[in-house]
């Protein structure tokens, strides 16, 4: 997974291996905070793409600080931050 931002329109894009890449405005999280695993994050961005299979990716949680927070798969996976 990494993050590219692009200093001329202040998007962020991120991308996980073999998921897809998306787009987050990074000046309108859709979480000012939100808690996973028991910690408390700030300027939270969700991303739900447009996919239902069991092995694709149903939700990811990033904000800048911590970097990718959550990653929820259909399949029942979760990688969360500790």
């Amino acid at each position: 997974m990494f993050i590219r931002r692009s200093p001329d329109n202040f998007i962020v894009q991120v991308a996980a291996e073999n998921e897809g890449s998306w787009e987050l405005e990074e000046k309108n999280p859709q979480y000012p905070v939100l808690q996973v695993n028991g910690a408390n994050y700030t300027n939270v961005f969700e991303v739900k793409p447009d996919s239902t299979k069991p092995t694709d990716l149903k939700r990811l949680l990033y904000n800048k600080e911590a970097g990718f927070i959550s990653a929820e798969y259909y399949d029942g996976r979760l990688l969360q931050l500790e």
